[in-house]
């Protein structure tokens, strides 16, 4: 079993502003770089930012959304992650191919996942409340949370469609 480096990284993304959200992207995925991490993770929908989005019109909401695969910032994910030779999870608003969203994305724990070869592999969902903190081989290891509150580690098995 082959060990990989990975990093968590969190920070306070600016509300709607996908180029201030993408520039800290891009400086933290050059300091794990730096570092020999094989995966770096960000907070979920940290290119486009959530808090403020309960307040948006479904206008605004459009507006800000993206495809993934195919939209500006998928295609800078991308180039990151092969620039890097790194795997890459964060998350931004997604706009489906019909130019709408589902509302039941707002606030979910959905991360888009980039390989170091620059393709775009999927998305991967955890359950709420759910801290990953190792990927080993096709293995997640975290600690989930229940409804109250008691921590118990929990693996998943990343399996590819």
């Amino acid at each position: 079993m082959k060990d990989t480096k990975v990093a968590s990284v969190q920070f306070e993304h600016a509300p709607g502003d996908k180029q201030a959200n993408l520039d800290k992207v891009r400086r933290f995925t050059a300091e794990a770089a730096e570092q020999g991490v094989e995966l770096v993770v960000f907070p979920e929908m940290c290119v486009t930012g959530y808090w403020h989005l309960r307040d948006w019109s479904r206008e605004q909401l459009t507006a800000l959304a993206e495809p993934v695969p195919g939209g500006p910032a998928t295609e800078e994910l991308l180039r990151l992650a092969k620039r890097h030779n790194l795997s890459l999870g964060a998350g931004l608003l997604e706009i489906s191919d019909e130019g709408d969203f589902n509302p039941q994305d707002l606030g979910s724990n959905t991360w888009d996942i980039y390989d170091a070869e620059g393709r775009y592999l999927g998305d991967l969902t955890f359950p709420g409340k759910y801290q990953p903190i190792k990927v080993m081989d096709d293995r997640i290891y975290g600690i989930a949370c229940d409804e109250l509150d008691v921590q118990s580690m929990k693996v998943y098995r990343v399996v590819m469609e």
